[in-house]
């Protein structure tokens, strides 16, 4: 799954920095473009080196990474210890000390992690919207900027909302602190591109901070102004010439302005829909949670009743066991006095039966002395 996201996440830059080339190329001649054709040029080439290093780290670290980064911070030392163990294991001792150096990232930091690793296209986002950001502040007037700085809070504000509900989801309540940094850490991002590389790359390990709308080194700046023309020959040429470039400096700015916004909008967008998607789970979450209550309910009351059945057929056992015994003691009283009624019965037989003897002795004694 990490690898899938990542590249992912490649495609998506790759995309981003297509459209940046495309819309240089469309206005690259602009003499007012120029710093910001530069600038991005820059960020391609910060992005790009990025790349390569990424790729010049071995496999093992990029997947130990991938992964230890999305996992909840306090399983983050346990983990990264395991994975540089079963690299030892193996020989990999380069691999090893790569995934032992690994920082733990604090709690916002892992926020943010997940924000871009759920989100591949999110990276993306944010590196297109902060450009725009950028060349908009060069150009655009003070209701310009007010109005793209209100979307960027919109779009931040969004996006921490998404951060508490990913939080959620992973079984972390995080606190206002912690809402904070993720807060000016992806108001970083969109302003600074050193820190939109750091946060794009999901191995962010700490809060970021940066003060202004712009880049460091815009503040004051203001882009070069065109070269004088060779002659002017009339004054009414130069005032068509000058009202020309202006009319065609404001088409630009609102251009540029029009992207921005355009850009915000989609990632705001981005954002709500992933935010409404992180709502609906909690909801069935939470209607999951109530069924399986009820069903825990359910079971004691079936529970209750057995046992109170269970008790009742106890409390009938112990009466019917009561009544076999005393029918048994009833029985055993009754073979008694059957034992001695026969023995009563045997030895009135013998008595009559000696009687019956000792009368016919007598009657034959009677006999024999009525005859001498």
């Amino acid at each position: 799954m990490p690898r899938r996201r990542q590249d992912a996440r490649t495609a998506a830059e790759a995309d981003a920095a297509k459209h940046r080339a495309d819309e240089h190329d469309a206005d690259g001649h602009d003499a007012t473009g120029h710093d910001a054709a530069e600038q991005d040029a820059a960020e391609q080439d910060a992005t790009e080196q990025d790349a390569a290093e990424q790729d010049g780290e071995p496999d093992a670290v990029a997947h130990a990474a991938a992964d230890l980064y999305v996992a909840p911070p306090e399983e983050f030392v346990r983990r990264r210890d395991a994975a540089a163990r079963l690299a030892r294991s193996t020989g990999d001792r380069e691999a090893a000390a790569g995934i032992a150096a690994l920082r733990r990232p604090t709690v916002s930091a892992w926020l943010v992690n997940l924000l871009m690793v759920d989100s591949p296209l999110l990276a993306g986002q944010v590196r297109d919207l902060g450009t725009g950001l950028r060349e908009a502040a060069a150009h655009l007037d003070g209701p310009g900027l007010r109005d793209l700085d209100r979307q960027r809070r919109q779009l931040v504000a969004a996006l921490v909302q998404r951060a508490r509900d990913v939080a959620r989801a992973e079984g972390h309540r995080i606190t206002d602190a912690v809402a904070l940094e993720v807060e000016t850490t992806l108001s970083a991002a969109l302003t600074d591109p050193s820190v939109a590389a750091e946060v794009t790359s999901g191995r962010l390990t700490g809060p970021r901070t940066h003060v202004g709308f712009g880049l460091p080194d815009e503040a004051g700046t203001s882009p070069p102004p065109s070269a004088p023309p060779a002659r002017v020959p009339t004054a009414s040429d130069g005032r068509r010439r000058r009202a020309a470039e202006q009319d065609a400096e404001r088409t630009r700015r609102r251009e540029r302005a029009e992207a921005a916004r355009e850009a915000a909008r989609t990632a705001l967008a981005t954002a709500r829909e992933a935010a409404d998607v992180a709502v609906r789970q909690a909801d069935d979450a939470r209607r999951a949670q109530d069924e399986a209550d009820r069903h825990a309910a359910d079971a004691r009351d079936a529970e209750a009743a057995l046992e109170e059945r269970l008790a009742d057929l106890e409390r009938q056992l112990d009466a019917q066991r009561r009544t076999t015994q005393a029918a048994a003691a009833a029985a055993r009283s009754a073979a008694e006095a059957a034992a001695a009624t026969r023995t009563d019965r045997e030895r009135t037989a013998e008595e009559v039966e000696d009687a019956e003897r000792l009368l016919a002795e007598a009657e034959a004694e009677v006999q024999r002395e009525s005859r001498t």
